[in-house]
């Protein structure tokens, strides 16, 4: 028999992606749980498990992907890059931010996969 397949942990950001994400990740048969960002995410996620956890707190948010199970997390929906003094970074994420900063987009998102996989 076929073990199932850990939840998929969606970070959410902007707009409707995030939600149809969801939507289509569910009907497939596969579970999600969301950290949906605090004052950047404005879907209705109350059909799903998920948490509102601000964009700086990195550890709060490896924790509870972590906590949840998932083995695979995206980023889904509209963000842009917020002003430095707007992230309040707890600790984790200040030793984050200088790396992140300077990097591109997809430079940056590799950054905090390697930061999600050495977590585990």
């Amino acid at each position: 028999m076929t073990q199932p397949a850990s939840p998929l942990g969606i970070i959410a950001a902007g707009g409707v992606t995030p939600l149809t994400l969801a939507e289509v990740v569910r009907r497939s048969g596969r579970e999600v749980y969301i950290i949906a960002l605090k004052s950047i995410a404005d879907a209705d996620f109350s059909e799903y498990s998920h948490d509102v956890i601000r964009l700086g707190a990195v550890a709060s948010i490896m924790d509870h992907l972590i906590k949840a199970g998932c083995q695979d997390v995206v980023l889904a929906g509209k963000l842009a890059r917020p002003a430095l003094s707007a992230i309040m970074p707890d600790m984790r994420g200040a030793k984050l931010i200088g790396k992140v900063m300077g990097a591109g987009d997809d430079e940056a998102l590799k950054i905090l996969r390697d930061e999600f996989m050495e977590s585990k």
